[in-house]
Order: structure tokens, then C-alpha cells, then sequence
């Protein structure tokens, strides 16, 4: 059952909070009271009296009554009363008022998220600036396809965003194409792909569930080959798919095997 609750200054003895809490213990903590709670306790030297007022109720009629006491106090930050509350009380938000300084904040973290997490939907164009661009050559024609994110080649190859990051990191190829980041290819580039020569030492196909063509694995302080890096993960107890990531690039090598 909830209840109603109510704090007091210890210096001059008067209310300065109204709260709910489905349990009684709520009025007792100081975890996630905002900020004006949190000065008045630091100048009482984080004392204060706690009085329930309302215990047993349902958790509907524990926000009418905190909506009628704050109404009844006011609040001291729309200049109506005494309460250091931010709201009108009850489930929610009502009529919460951020300071100047808590939006100046909201307005950096959520130009932050724009630039650091662009919203991509599928089916749809992205004109998102900070999107990683990548081109892709086709190994049969050896044509030149340009892209301004991962989802616009995820369409194109009918395949998923996160297996395209993943055929660019390692340098594999999907569907015959060859992926990197970046918006052009080098003419070096161009020629190795032609002869071949980036196809048959690190470009293969990569299914749908990640697995890729099997390549032996040497251990550099004995020189001993094994067949696969399934073999080295069952002879030495490492997960398979972190020594896959070590090996591939994807993660910092911190083992002493290496590809050949």
C-alpha cells in the first residue's frame, strides 16, 4: 500500500517536501530527490524530520493527496509557496519546470545523440552528415558503388547494416562485392582487386550467421599450425567467437596466434 509523506527543516521547523512512496521507506531515502531537495538537506547537515502523514492507501488516492498538499503549500520554484517539489504532484510530470541551467544541458546531450547516433530507418534516404561512407567494388564487373551510410548497403546487398560494419572492419566481401569504409578506392586498390590479389588472401564470402571460410591459425612463440580457429579455441579454451574478433581485427589481438 502507499503512502504520503512529509519532510521538515530542522532549522526553522518547516515543511519543504510533500512525496508518495508505494512503500514506507521511500520517505526514509535520499536517493533520486532533485536538486533543491538536495541544498536544503546539505545546509541542515543532511538531517531533516520525516512525518508519514497518509499510510494504507492505494496508490490513486496516495497522488490525489500529494496533489492537494502541494496545491495547499505551494512551490518554490513557481514562486506559489514553500515546497522544493517540481511538480503538481502525482503520477508523472504536471507542469514540471526545468531550470535554465537543466536545459542548457538537455540541449547538448540531445545534439550529442543527433551527431553521435543518427536516426536510420529502413526504406528510407539518409542525408545524415556523420554517417560512416562506404564504397564497394563489384568483384565480377568491378564497378564502383558509392554509399552515404551502411543501411543504403544493406539495401542494395538485401542483407543487414551490421553485417556491412562488419565485411568493412575485417575485409571480407558479400554477394561477390567488396566493402570498405570510406568514399573512393585507390588505384592500388583497383589493381590488386583485378589481379586477384586481395581475393584469394583475405576477401570471402560471409554467411548470415558470420561464419567465413576456414583459415589456418600459427602460434607465433612455437610456430605449430593448427587447421582452424575452432581447433585453437577446443585446445585452449578460448571462446571461439573472441578469438575470431582477436584474429580478424575486429578487437586488439591479445593472444600470441595469428592467420595465416
Amino acid at each position: 500500500m502507499a503512502c504520503v509523506y512529509e519532510h521538515i527543516r530542522l532549522d526553522t521547523n518547516t515543511i519543504f517536501y510533500i512525496g508518495i512512496g508505494k512503500k514506507n521507506n521511500r520517505a526514509y531515502s535520499k536517493y533520486n530527490r532533485n536538486t533543491y531537495w538536495k541544498n536544503i538537506v546539505k545546509k541542515c547537515n543532511n538531517t531533516f524530520n520525516i512525518n508519514i502523514l497518509h499510510d494504507a492507501l492505494s496508490w490513486e488516492e496516495a497522488c490525489e493527496k500529494e496533489k492537494q498538499y502541494i496545491k495547499q503549500y505551494g512551490r518554490i520554484d513557481n514562486s506559489t509557496g514553500i515546497l522544493c517539489n517540481m511538480t503538481d504532484g502525482g503520477e508523472g510530470i504536471l507542469n514540471l519546470q526545468h531550470t535554465d541551467e537543466a536545459k542548457l544541458k538537455i540541449s547538448i546531450a540531445a545534439k550529442k545523440r543527433y551527431k553521435t547516433k543518427p536516426q536510420c530507418r529502413k526504406g528510407q534516404r539518409f542525408v545524415n552528415r556523420n554517417s560512416r561512407k562506404v564504397v564497394i567494388m563489384d568483384l565480377k564487373t568491378y564497378i564502383i558503388y558509392k554509399f552515404n551510410t551502411l543501411i543504403e548497403v544493406s539495401l542494395f546487398l538485401n542483407t543487414t547494416a551490421s553485417r556491412v560494419r562488419r565485411a568493412c572492419i575485417v575485409g571480407k566481401s558479400i554477394k561477390n562485392h567488396y566493402l570498405k569504409f570510406g568514399s573512393t578506392f585507390s588505384k592500388q586498390d583497383i589493381e590488386q582487386l583485378k589481379n586477384k590479389k586481395i581475393y584469394d588472401l583475405s576477401v570471402m564470402n560471409i554467411n548470415r550467421d558470420y561464419s567465413v571460410v576456414q583459415k589456418k591459425v600459427i602460434n607465433t612463440e612455437t610456430n605449430k599450425i593448427y587447421e582452424s580457429i575452432a581447433e585453437v579455441s577446443r585446445l585452449y579454451g578460448i571462446r571461439a567467437n573472441t578469438l575470431s574478433r582477436y584474429l580478424n581485427g575486429v578487437s586488439k589481438n591479445k593472444t600470441i596466434f595469428k592467420l595465416i
